[in-house]
């Protein structure tokens, strides 16, 4: 899958997310509480849990990686629980003590949006936590305040102007996991150094790869960075492209073959543009602002 189409599914996927939470909250359990703090905690829980647990689990679906799906699930379930709960919290408390600055509702609103940008932090970071890239941890972490936040502000929007009062809250909680779903994606790829692409056709054709780790494994194995399925050929760990001094170098391991501008290599710096062929899977090496 390539980058741009991971934005897009992590769009869609959060707004479904977000759907879920609301058709579970107001269909089904169709509960009112009356205790503003347990309601935060609810809808929190919910939300996070929701939206994590797709968010985190549907990039592995589409990879056809199972094992960042069962990660994605269990990960995305607990961080999203957590972020969901103290952030919603957080929110509430923002919200209580913003009549210290004002009596405005909407102005306290929009301070409570702050909450959504703490909850957005718990479905950021977990793919940094699935792929073990503390660069990704960081990324996906901003792009989770950046998302909660302006979910946070269109979901207040869709409350305060909307009449329907069922159907509100599903655009708003629809559109909050949208805007994290979002940018969650958005804001690793537009802050990327270097990733591969596939160019031959086949199973792995038009996938892309971030190589954001100091150490990113190549192999036919579901636990590399870059899994290249379908191909007998490639070893279950096949090569590795390390960052070192600024710099992507590429090293064949033992007993394996990987062709650079159809040249056998073993340990060679990598430049943009770069063709590797991993295999019968040729792949393109691009680096950003080296083109």
């Amino acid at each position: 899958m390539s980058l741009r189409m991971k934005i897009l599914y992590n769009t869609l996927v959060g707004a479904w997310g977000g759907f879920v939470a609301w058709a579970i909250l107001d269909i089904v359990l169709r509960l009112r509480l009356t205790n503003v703090w347990l309601d935060a905690v609810l809808n929190g829980a919910m939300v996070g849990m929701c939206v994590g647990t797709l968010v985190s689990s549907f990039g592995g679906l589409m990879a056809g990686r199972t094992i960042l799906v069962a990660r994605g699930l269990s990960v995305g379930l607990l961080t999203g629980l957590g972020g969901g709960i103290l952030g919603l919290l957080a929110g509430e408390a923002a919200f209580q003590s913003g009549r210290l600055i004002s009596e405005s509702v909407l102005l306290r609103e929009v301070i409570r949006a702050f909450g959504w940008a703490i909850f957005g932090i718990g479905i950021g970071v977990a793919e940094g936590l699935l792929t073990l890239s503390p660069r990704r941890f960081i990324y996906g972490g901003l792009g989770g305040v950046i998302g909660g936040f302006a979910g946070g502000v269109a979901f207040i929007a869709i409350v305060q102007m909307s009449s329907l009062q069922l159907m509100n809250r599903a655009v708003g909680f629809a559109l909050l996991g949208a805007f994290i779903g979002l940018f969650v994606g958005l804001v690793p790829v537009m802050l990327r150094e270097a990733w591969l692409q596939v160019i031959s056709s086949g199973r792995n054709e038009g996938k892309e790869f971030l190589l954001d780790k100091r150490v990113n494994t190549i192999g036919s194995a579901d636990s590399n960075d870059v899994a290249l399925f379908g191909d007998t050929t490639i070893a279950p760990k096949h090569a590795e492209i390390r960052q070192e001094n600024g710099q992507f170098t590429l090293r064949v391991l033992k007993g394996q073959t990987v062709l650079v501008n159809n040249s056998p290599a073993t340990n060679l710096v990598l430049q943009d543009g770069a063709q590797i062929r991993v295999g019968r899977v040729k792949l393109i090496f691009r680096r950003k602002g080296k083109a």
